[in-house]
C-alpha cells in the first residue's frame, strides 16, 4: 500500500480504522477481486441495498480477517450474512455472467477518479473532491474545511459551526 499510495498510507488507513473502531489485517493476501464485484452488483439487481450490504460483510472479512477476496467460501458466507440465497449467489457465480458490468462500473469509476477502496466522494451543490481511504486525517481535516467553506461562499445552505 505504501508503495502504491504514500510512504505513510498504511499508517495513516490503521490510525483511521482505529479511531473508527476497525482493526485493519494489513497483511490480507492479494486477490482476483472480479467475482466479489460480480457477486455485489448481483445482490443489488436481487434486492436494493443488498450490494451495499454484501460489499460491506465482503469487505469485513477481507480487511479486518485477512480472507482472501477471490475465496468461493468468503463470498457464500458473506452472502448468507445478509440473507441473500447462497445456492443463486453460487449459481450466480458458476456463470459467465456479470463480467461486462463489471468491466463497464470500473470503467465508469476510473473515469470519475476513483482508483482504489475505500474512496469518499465529497460532492454538493458545484464541489467535488475525491479522496482515497488511504489518505491521512488531515486531507480529511481539509477536504471538510473546504466544503464548509464552499457553502458558506455559495450560500447554498447553514452548516453547523
Amino acid at each position: 500500500m505504501n508503495a502504491l499510495y504514500h510512504p505513510k498510507a498504511a499508517a495513516g488507513l490503521l490510525e483511521l480504522g482505529s479511531a473508527a473502531g476497525f482493526k485493519f489485517d494489513m497483511q490480507a493476501p492479494l486477490s482476483d477481486t472480479m467475482d466479489s464485484h460480480r457477486l455485489v452488483l448481483w445482490a443489488q439487481s436481487v434486492e436494493v441495498g443488498k450490494g451495499e450490504a454484501l460489499a460491506a460483510a465482503v469487505g469485513r472479512r477481507y480487511f479486518e480477517g485477512g480472507r482472501p477476496l477471490a475465496d468461493r467460501d468468503v463470498l457464500l458466507e458473506s452472502v448468507a450474512e445478509v440473507g441473500l440465497d447462497t445456492a443463486a449467489a453460487a449459481a450466480h457465480l458458476d456463470s459467465r455472467e456479470g463480467y461486462d458490468d463489471v468491466r463497464e462500473s470500473v470503467a465508469a469509476a476510473h473515469g470519475a477518479g476513483i482508483h482504489s477502496i475505500p474512496v469518499f466522494v465529497f460532492r454538493s451543490a458545484g464541489f467535488e473532491r475525491v479522496v482515497h481511504g488511504s489518505s491521512d486525517v488531515a486531507t480529511f481535516v481539509d477536504v471538510l474545511r473546504a466544503v464548509e467553506a464552499h457553502h458558506a461562499d455559495s450560500g447554498a445552505c447553514d452548516l453547523p459551526a
